[in-house]
């Protein structure tokens, strides 16, 4: 319908308009009355009827303008759309505040008239949204006062009272940690409530971006308490690793703090990602996987040695500070690390052994002995008498018996054991009370010299390895002895 057909339109209707009233009037006036009245009356109306045409001219025009400027359907910064999943492609036509589909900057002039066009459309929507937007502002600023002070509450009053109390620590700092969390979470919610009412005003695609948008803003928000609440874990844990003496809890525990924060992380991107935002994660996981894979792959040896670390911080075949034996070679480990275990040896070297030998080989743990069993025999002359016999076994007991390295459980144990060939044998067993090393070895040092002090006031003989070699005559040979000087002449 174009102009000239609707402006005949409105002279029609104006004109019948103008026949009704003439019409009415001359049925309501009397006979009486002039015929002049009845014109003026039709004349008025026909001025009304022109007045009323030249508006709707008017408002045709503007209609006119208005679908000239705006050719492109939705106003929409955020339009979304799933294609992917129809397979079909949608063609949406998007009317842009920024760039309208008509527009062209051919010079600055022509810039600036776009730029205000669009501060003024701004201006326009925030004049007709104003109850909206301050209701938001309200809404914002009484969420605020509301997180601020449930923060006052919880650090003066909830963690105030937990202090007093001796075994309120862990209560202290879960709720240390979960302050923030909660803050944010009930932030988020409160904007997003007050948000409501402008938001339906808007198209339904930015309703949805901003409500998808909300949930993950909470996914994230208890992501990200639970994450903290790791941190908990973990302090507490090593708290308790650090009552033994060994370093391998500290790395158990660092490794497991680290592996469950990783978990989260990990559960928590992918179900934001997919599941809130809708984006398209499980293409990434799959080649993230086959990646790995290949890594894995490349670096075996480097994972080896680190499930090596791992079995030997859960089984604890030995700890940092204690003397082991693998192979041939014996020392005191230094460190365990996550990849080898450096152990200096007796001579002073420094041996760096990877943690999957360790994991596969078998290591004499020294230091967890509960005892150092120290075995040795005394050897006397076959002159040596049972009376001298019996008097040396006196003599050990005397001074093994009542010794400060042995218990009663297990006491020193001495036996006339064998005949050799050129020694009586005495054998004697002692397990020392101690895993010192050195300790030991002084022991074994003052006892030796009281056992040589002690035999040789005695007049005990200790015998060493000696052969006697009796000559025989023959008849038929008659033996002769030459001297080195004869044998010279």
């Amino acid at each position: 319908m174009n102009k000239r057909s609707l402006r005949k339109i409105l002279l029609i209707i104006t004109m019948f308009c103008a026949l009704g009233a003439i019409v009415y009037g001359a049925a309501k006036t009397p006979a009486k009355a002039p015929a002049k009245e009845a014109v003026k009356d039709a004349k008025l109306a026909a001025k009304d009827a022109k007045e009323a045409a030249k508006e709707a001219d008017d408002a045709v025009k503007d209609a006119k303008k208005a679908i000239k400027q705006a050719k492109v359907v939705n106003i929409s910064l955020f339009a979304t759309t799933n294609v992917s999943r129809q397979k079909k492609e949608k063609k949406t036509e998007t009317v842009s505040i920024v760039k309208p589909a008509d527009f062209k900057v051919e010079s600055l002039a022509d810039l600036v008239v776009r730029v205000k066009e669009w501060w003024g459309g701004i201006l326009k929507w925030i004049g007709k949204q104003q109850l909206n937007l301050l209701v938001l502002l309200l809404g914002v600023l009484f969420t605020f006062v509301i997180v601020m002070s449930l923060g006052w509450f919880f650090k003066k009053i909830i963690i105030g009272r937990i202090k007093k109390h001796a075994k309120g620590e862990l209560k202290k700092r879960v709720c240390e940690t979960l302050n923030r969390p909660l803050s944010f979470l009930i932030f988020t919610i409160g904007v997003f409530l007050s948000s409501l009412r402008l938001l339906n005003e808007l198209n339904d695609d930015f309703f949805a971006l901003v409500l998808r948008s909300f949930f993950a803003l909470m996914a994230f928000s208890l992501t990200w308490a639970i994450y903290r609440l790791v941190g908990v874990l973990d302090y507490h844990l090593k708290r308790l690793s650090q009552r033994t003496d060994s370093n391998l809890d500290d790395l158990l525990v660092t490794l497991i703090s680290k592996t469950i924060k990783f978990t989260i992380t990990f559960i928590a991107v992918i179900f934001i990602g997919q599941t809130i935002l809708g984006l398209r994660i499980t293409a990434l996981v799959a080649g993230a996987g086959i990646v790995g894979l290949a890594m894995a792959l490349a670096a075996k040896d480097t994972l080896a040695n680190f499930f090596g670390s791992v079995m030997i911080m859960l089984d604890k075949p030995f700890t940092v500070g204690e003397r082991i034996s693998l192979d041939t070679l014996t020392g005191t480990v230094e460190k365990i690390g996550f990849r080898s275990t450096r152990i200096r040896s007796l001579s002073g070297h420094m041996y760096s052994i990877p943690n999957s030998k360790l994991a596969d080989s078998i290591v004499e743990n020294i230091a967890k002995r509960p005892h150092i069993k120290y075995a040795f025999d005394l050897t006397l002359v076959y002159d040596t008498t049972a009376v001298q016999m019996d008097r040396a076994m006196e003599i050990l007991h005397e001074i093994l018996d009542n010794h400060e390295g042995f218990t009663k459980k297990l006491p020193p144990r001495i036996f006339f054991t064998a005949f050799n060939d050129w020694s009586l044998n005495i054998s004697v067993i002692l397990w020392f009370q101690s895993t010192d090393y050195f300790h030991v070895q002084q022991w074994k040092n003052d006892i030796n010299l009281e056992i040589l002090r002690r035999f040789n006031a005695e007049g005990l003989d200790f015998a060493f390895p000696t052969s006697t070699n009796y000559l025989v005559g023959d008849p038929s040979r008659e033996l002769k002895i030459t001297t080195s000087e004869e044998i010279k002449k």
